[in-house]
């Protein structure tokens, strides 16, 4: 059972694929590594999770063999970032939503213009959007032989609309191809405290990962730059292809009392690393999340910053679903926001949740940008994807999975740790609202949503990138989204 040996066309149409038995004995070994290091389950809980693990499994990019770092303070996880950097021999691959002009910004420039200056080959990707830096500050990268990859950029008015439809929001580092970062962190000073030069604003995750791993991070990375550059993407760069790298040693991890703002889990983690890119039909972020969610029994706890799905959106139905089996679901969002129109819609949803029994937490300072998920203490995920429209159907995104609990006891003890500065939203708060309040917050809900719908038709159109019939499909959508605009 491995679609990832597939096209990815054919993974997005279908759940199992048959495949060869050496393929299938692969996905097993995960399976059963993951097991083992659950001694937990027992019983029905057992067969619930052993049937969805080779579902999970197959959605590609896994990797035994995996030393994991987490990172909950900006500080020590930038520190970490330039400090690879500042050792790497061969390569370097950054890519990030946001780049600054302001001291990370220029400090991540300059540890990048210096080791593209000792022959490093580097590669920087950022997005146009969102970023602030200028040109010139690039400029001694681009002249030490360095990289510069600007995604999407907006050149002429008649581009905006592309460029709100399709963004990177991927946050990426990779050394050598042997360590690499990901989590929700950008390249900016409000990720950093006073003592780098930051403002320390938000609250966000990041995780370290040394092994086989990277390399599947890379692979993300290579589809961000194919994006960007309008080349041809090439399916057997996404392969399940190290999950038999090196024999399986069981480890026990003991429960973590206290996690730190740093916390080094072991050396023997299996990872998977999974993107979404909805413009070549690639879901494996969404997909995990949903799946893991439900297979749940026992609690599913979700942080994210911006929560403005469709009641009816797959993502929230699992939720709800899970809440009406008797699961304990907890939503963690932002109290204080840089988006404030991201905020009033996600409280034009808080209803429809509250009255499905999900429990909804606001935290209150710092701002919250941690974008995680754990489920019954198994599932873990960080990353980049947000429960939003943006996420889930238009920007490119990418997550670590994780089953391992010493993974899942770390992220479940900061959730708890940010609900002790959180404030639960109840339906006496909700039914306090005054009409002005839910017009707006209905006003804004509207206005998004309609701003995922201005997707870049004339990019689609002249790309197919080798999915037979994606140029007829997102032509029909087209013609059915304005028939309803003039009707």
């Amino acid at each position: 059972i491995n679609a990832e040996y597939m096209d990815p066309s054919d993974v997005a149409a279908q759940d199992f694929l048959g495949t060869p038995m050496a393929e299938t004995e692969t996905v097993e070994n995960a399976v059963r590594r993951i097991l083992s290091d659950n001694p937990q389950l027992r019983g029905a809980l057992r067969e619930r999770w052993e049937c969805a693990l080779f579902k999970l499994v197959a959605l590609g990019g896994g990797s035994g063999g995996n030393s994991v770092t987490i990172y909950h303070s900006g500080n020590e996880a930038f520190l970490a970032m330039w400090k690879s950097i500042s050792s790497a021999k061969h390569s370097i691959c950054l890519e990030t939503y946001m780049l600054g002009m302001d001291g990370v910004g220029r400090r991540t420039i300059s540890k990048l213009t210096k080791a593209a200056k000792r022959d490093v080959k580097v590669t920087l990707q950022y997005d146009h959007l969102s970023s602030t830096v200028s040109s010139s500050l690039l400029d001694p990268l681009r002249a030490a032989g360095g990289k510069v990859i600007v995604f999407n950029p907006i050149l002429r008015f008649s581009q905006v609309r592309n460029a709100l439809g399709f963004r990177s929001h991927r946050k990426i580092l990779t050394v050598d191809d042997e360590v690499g970062f990901c989590g929700g962190m950008n390249m900016t000073a409000e990720w950093v405290g006073p003592e780098l030069g930051g403002t320390g604003v938000f609250r966000d995750t990041h995780v370290k990962v040394e092994g086989p791993a990277v390399r599947d991070l890379v692979g993300v990375f290579c589809d961000s730059v194919a994006e960007a550059e309008g080349t041809e993407y090439h399916p057997e760069n996404r392969t399940i292809s190290h999950l038999n790298s090196g024999p399986f040693q069981h480890r026990t991890f003991e429960p973590i009392a206290d996690p730190s703002a740093v916390q080094h889990l072991g050396d023997d983690f299996f990872i998977q690393v999974l993107e979404s890119n909805v413009f070549r039909r690639v879901h494996r972020a969404q997909k995990s999340i949903r799946r893991a969610i439900n297979t749940s029994g026992s609690h599913v706890f979700v942080s994210s910053p911006y929560l403005f799905l469709t009641p009816r959106a797959r993502l929230l139905q699992s939720l709800t679903d899970a809440s009406a089996r008797g699961v304990d679901v907890r939503i963690l969002t932002c109290g204080e926001t840089d988006v404030p129109l991201a905020r009033l819609a996600s409280h034009y949803l808080y209803h429809h949740l509250l009255e499905r029994g999900i429990r909804i937490y606001e935290l209150q300072h710092p701002t919250l940008h941690a974008k995680a998920v754990t489920v019954d203490g198994i599932y873990s995920t960080v990353g980049t994807f947000n429960f939003d429209k943006f996420s889930a159907g238009r920007n490119l995104e990418v997550n670590f999975a994780c089953y391992h609990p010493a993974f899942a006891n770390n992220l479940e003890q900061q959730f708890q740790k940010d609900l002790k500065n959180s404030v639960e939203i109840t339906h006496d708060s909700i039914s306090r609202r005054t009409v002005y309040d839910r017009v707006i917050q209905w006003g804004a809900y509207k206005l998004l949503s309609f701003m995922t719908r201005l997707v870049a038709y004339d990019k689609i159109k002249d790309r197919t990138w080798g999915i037979p019939g994606v140029k007829e499909i997102w032509r029909q959508r087209k013609a059915r989204f304005f028939h309803r605009r003039s009707s």
